[in-house]
């Protein structure tokens, strides 16, 4: 499944059978709604399809909107008990403590993975 690339939301490709999403570039959606709704249903049928779900994240950027988005859509998949991969730019802090406060506030463990 894909949802493809625009200048406001990021690449989203799954592998159904595999349970495996990646997430990549910057969420600045105009409907934020929307846009983790269709992420929530690949999601959803990932984790039917498969045991063992893995997200991977590599964002460029997310706005505040789309910062209380994603910690919504952390809590509804962290019952599945996915496998969280959080990619960051080697000078990018921001985006890597961004990570860390969601593994934080979730109390879930996340793998922060240095590009």
């Amino acid at each position: 499944m894909l949802i493809p690339q625009t200048n406001n939301t990021p690449l989203v490709v799954a592998s159904i059978s595999e349970g495996v999403i990646s997430i990549k570039g910057k969420i600045i959606p105009e409907n934020p709604d929307e846009f983790f709704h269709q992420l929530e249903l690949i999601t959803q049928k990932c984790a039917e399809s498969s045991q063992n779900l893995k997200i991977n994240l590599q964002l460029d950027y997310f706005n505040t909107p789309s910062s209380k988005m994603l910690a919504r859509y952390f809590r509804k998949v962290i019952a599945k008990n996915p496998e969280i991969n959080w990619y960051f730019e080697k000078n990018d802090e921001e985006i890597k403590e961004a990570g860390e406060d969601y593994a934080s506030l979730l109390n879930f463990k996340f793998n922060f993975i240095e590009n």
